[in-house]
């Protein structure tokens, strides 16, 4: 019997024709097709991220994935639960979005691919690669969505505009864009798949409460399975992105309005109900091994997704329950809806009132994501920008072409067949409907939502191609493929070209291709360069001024607290919070601020302060300012000094040592800077006189004296002048032009809106056009990055011969990293009547300590002594010029002396006796040939584009910036360098 049933299988697999099997398997070769080009697409930039001893990623975050797919490599399956090499001097707990489910898939196929001992570069090879993975095998739930919805060939056609669509979709998913967000598109398509297949099948099973209290597990048993995988899908999304919540509160809007159309309509609404107890009770049960906090948080498991998962939960049941006590009390079935109404109302005064902090916090959250509601800090941050209203047309062709057009005329085709369906309709496509128009409001608050919008926008789509099959009756079996008329294929070749032609070129302004082979490394390159350097010529924190110390455990694992206790010897960096990650994972040192938006608002009050005794106050009250650090430009000294004096002995042992500055903090970023702390950035300009080419001047807006004065500005654009306990320690040899542009008119020169800016390839091939009309002004050149180091400082001391207080002034001449330049450092300071001085100085002369030491091994080394000279400097230019004529250049120069400066004393804080003699004295007989020049006076000084170090061009190497820093001249002028001559003028 059975050898004759395997004999007629046979005979009727032969039998079939070819183009019966491509009938049954022609999605598999075309999806095959369309999945391998999207990977090429995605991967094609790939030897951008490689550099010859590693691999970089693109923007900030994916650098702390490595960081959290490294430990968990070490740790398998364990993620990092807490993290003291950020955020000092607190420390934070990770988890949530970072240590999610994604960096444990990216873990476990490192140590697939590394056989089970992945070295660094193959971790970090496989995170490299990671986002292209996830953005191509989001192809598959998007195929069986437009399947489940429209049909196969429907959802071949999904991937097909997937393919093609140059959006946030494809650049979050191209490679080295190592963030969880594709990971994030990827599980909630699935997740959204699976409740779509749940309430099919729910809808086709029909589930009701009696067959649960029979417990007719056979008749249950489809919709029970369908619901649990749904469950766990939402769960294992918000294990990627417990933010992911919002996906919840969606869903529950959903319900309540199926639920109450299904009542409304004469439908029982046990159906869709079973669905969303069963999954979201699975989803419950599953978040439990992921919990992060039992407070009310959004970025880490917590009582907050608890809370709306079995609210969600409780309410399909309560609607459901409710409706069968409306039949039973023959209530009139319109007023069902408005007692829902009243239950939610009534449901979020009691949790306002019982849980006002949860409350707020989804309210908070609400207005974040979906109303335009984004503060202006967050606004400080791209990806959460909104699109301006009167822009979103073009924003969305640069997102979908023309697809989003056909995905908005599904929308309202897809609505208006829900609102005639009757009691017939379905509901996973009200679903649809519910989703679309959430994430279009999401995408439209913060941008970065729209690789979520486009999942429906595919799946509408689809669902429109669908809809013109069947309204032409397109044949799509091999038996009616002769039937297939002209108007038919011409109809679908519309459709096609309607599709094709705005996302492929000529016509295409950017296609997916293009758009992803514009990705590189950007800004880590260069921070690359000093984080490569600080690992390397810095203590490792816990041996600073510490050498016997025990460095920390880089991948140590440590107890969550909320304020880590830091030994001996921990530091933190200084820097923008931008920067955080970089300075955690590349440079192994612990940053205070970092991209978690931890840390901005002392980071901003530090760097926008223009006193140096304010800005040793903040980093000394800082291990004490955590509650207290939004207000922390209302504390005045005094009680930033009362905090300090009020410190445990653990709180005053956590200090910050190193600050690292770019080009961008003191230029482009310098306006989201202000918006955390201190003035705003309009306080930062005003007009003043400059230099113009030709000898021509300009009354034009630019940053005025309190901007040269602040914090950031003096140490990126003068090299710290004036300062006592900063000093340059290292620099990229790479540089950056910053500039102001002007624009000339027939009425003069007019300022632009360029102001303080980057000079960019772009910028300059405008400046360069004559029929431009631009000019630039305030020109200066600087290295990308700069690193300082806070030390104790070294006080020289002496008395002079006056009656009077008069001025004296220190300096010192530097070579700048691998000789590249040569600069000065100079003080002023007035006596008191008897002629005595002191001055705390930040440079050594002699270099002798390092790492091993506790200490920097710094490569900006003193070339001279300290020279100290009664006077002060007149407007010279303290790098071109050599000694002879520079103290021919002093104003009032009567008495000298010289002063070694060891480098223990700038970190103990020594007192330096320097012996004045007079000037007569001293040039008589002592100047030697080697002394007259100091090495200052050299052609590479003078033409290599950093002779005049930014000091005396820019108005502020007048007594009040070499003093106190608060002065400047009245007078801007900017002089374009040799080398910033080269790279603008026309």
């Amino acid at each position: 019997m059975s050898s004759e049933t395997e004999t007629v299988e046979e005979e009727t697999v032969s039998d079939r024709s070819p183009l019966d099997i491509w009938e049954d398997w022609y999605h598999v070769p075309v999806l095959s097709v369309l999945v391998a080009f999207m990977f090429w697409v995605r991967i094609q930039a790939r030897d951008r991220f490689l550099r010859g001893d590693g691999i970089l990623y693109r923007g900030n975050d994916a650098f702390y994935h490595y960081r959290e797919v490294q430990y968990a490599v070490e740790n398998w399956p364990f993620t990092m639960a807490f993290d003291p090499w950020t955020r000092f001097p607190f420390g934070n707990a990770s988890g949530g979005q970072f240590g999610s489910l994604f960096d444990q898939i990216v873990a476990t196929a490192a140590l697939i691919v590394g056989l089970g001992d992945p070295s660094n570069e193959t971790v970090r090879t496989v995170l490299l690669y990671a986002p292209a993975v996830f953005g191509t095998l989001t192809a598959i739930p998007v195929y069986y969505l437009g399947k489940h919805y429209a049909g196969r060939l429907s959802g071949v056609f999904a991937v097909f505009v997937f393919a093609l669509v140059p959006g946030t979709i494809l650049t979050r998913a191209t490679v080295g864009f190592a963030d969880h967000h594709i990971a994030e598109a990827f599980f909630l398509s699935i997740a959204l798949l699976m409740v779509a297949r749940a309430l099919r099948v729910a809808q086709r099973e029909k589930p009701v409460y009696e067959l649960v209290a029979d417990r007719d597990w056979e008749t249950l048993r489809s919709p029970a399975v369908a619901s649990v995988l749904a469950g766990v899908a939402i769960a294992l999304y918000m294990w990627t992105w417990p933010p992911g919540i919002v996906f919840v509160g969606i869903l529950g809007v959903f319900f309540t309005i199926s639920l109450s159309l299904d009542y409304v309509r004469g439908r029982s609404p046990d159906h869709s109900a079973f669905v969303g107890v069963v999954a979201l009770s699975t989803t419950l049960v599953m978040l439990i091994p992921k919990t992060g906090s039992l407070s009310f948080t959004t970025t880490t498991i917590s009582l907050t997704q608890y809370f709306l998962v079995f609210a969600v939960a409780v309410g399909c049941a309560f609607m459901a329950w409710l409706a069968r006590e409306w039949d039973d009390r023959e209530l009139s079935t319109a007023g069902y809806p408005a007692a829902i109404a009243g239950a939610i109302v009534v449901s979020l005064v009691l949790f306002a009132v019982v849980l006002p902090e949860g409350f707020d916090l989804i309210v908070g959250n609400v207005e974040r994501v979906l109303a335009l509601g984004s503060s202006d800090t967050g606004r400080t941050v791209g990806e959460v920008q909104a699109v301006p209203l009167g822009s979103v047309g073009s924003f969305m062709t640069g997102q979908f072409g023309l697809t989003y057009l056909t995905a908005v005329f599904g929308l309202f085709w897809l609505t208006s067949h829900l609102v005639f369906a009757g009691d017939a309709y379905r509901s996973d496509e009200l679903l649809l409907v519910v989703l679309t128009v959430f994430f279009t409001l999401m995408a439209l608050t913060q941008r970065r939502f729209f690789y979520y919008l486009a999942i429906p926008v595919f799946v509408l789509n689809a669902w429109m191609f669908g809809q013109v099959i069947k309204l032409l009756d397109v044949p799509t079996t091999v038996e009616r493929l002769g039937d297939i008329e002209g108007y038919q294929v011409l109809t679908l070749v519309a459709v096609l070209l309607l599709v094709t032609v705005p996302l492929v070129g000529p016509l295409a302004p950017t296609t997916a291709a293009s758009a992803a082979n514009q990705t590189g490394p950007g800004e880590s390159v260069y921070w690359a360069q000093s984080s490569d350097w600080m690992q390397e010529n810095t203590p490792a924190p816990g041996t600073y001024a510490n050498p016997d110390g025990e460095a920390m455990e880089y991948y140590g694992t440590y107890e969550r607290t909320e304020d880590f206790d830091y030994p001996e010897g921990a530091y933190g960096v200084m820097s923008w919070w931008d920067y955080g990650h970089w300075i955690t994972v590349e440079g192994e040192r612990i940053p205070n601020a970092n991209p978690f938006q931890q840390g901005p608002r002392p980071a901003s009050a530090f760097l926008q302060t223009t006193n140096e005794t304010r800005a040793e106050l903040i980093l000394e009250a800082l291990p004490s300012l955590d509650e207290r650090d939004e207000h922390i430009s209302n504390l005045s000294n005094a009680q930033l000094r009362e905090i300090v004096a009020q410190q445990t002995e653990q709180e005053a042992g956590e200090d910050t040592r190193y600050v690292m500055i770019d080009d961008q903090m003191a230029s482009n970023k310098f306006s989201p800077i202000t918006r955390w702390a201190g003035a705003d950035y309009a306080d930062y300009i005003g007009v003043q006189e400059y230099r113009l080419g030709g000898n021509r001047t300009a009354n034009l807006q630019g940053m005025n004296e309190r901007f040269e004065n602040t914090m950031l500005s003096r140490m990126y654009y003068h090299d710290a002048q004036g300062l006592s306990h900063y000093r340059l320690v290292h620099e990229t040899q790479s540089d950056t032009t910053i500039l102001s542009v002007a624009q000339q008119t027939e009425g003069g020169i007019q300022a632009t809106n360029f102001i303080n800016r980057r000079l960019t390839p772009q910028v300059l091939s405008s400046i360069r056009d004559p029929t431009s009309g631009l000019v630039p002004y305030d020109v200066r050149q600087e290295s990308t990055v700069k690193t300082y180091e806070r030390v104790e400082g070294a006080t020289l001391e002496g008395s002079v011969n006056t009656s009077n207080a008069t001025s004296v002034t220190a300096y010192v001449t530097l070579n700048g990293t691998a000789d590249q330049r040569q600069f000065s450092y100079y003080q002023t300071v007035e006596t008191d009547a008897d002629g005595n001085f002191e001055m705390t100085v930040p440079y050594p002369t002699e270099e002798t300590l390092g790492p091993e030491d506790g200490y920097t091994n710094s490569s900006v080394r003193a070339v001279t002594n300290y020279t100290v000279f009664t006077g002060s400097l007149a407007d010279q230019d303290l790098s071109r010029v050599n000694r002879l004529v520079m103290l021919q250049n002093m104003e009032q120069p009567q008495q000298i002396g010289q002063a070694d400066v060891p480098e223990p004393a700038i970190h103990e804080g020594d007192s330096i006796t320097v012996e004045m003699e007079s000037l007569s004295e001293a040039m008589n007989g002592n100047e030697t040939t080697d002394n007259s020049t100091d090495g200052n006076a050299t052609d590479g000084n003078t033409t290599d584009g950093n002779a005049t170090d930014g000091n005396t061009t820019d108005g502020n190497t007048t007594n009040g910036t070499s003093g106190a820093g608060d002065g400047s001249n009245t007078t801007t002028t900017a002089a374009i360098d040799a080398r910033s001559m080269t790279a603008v003028a026309p």
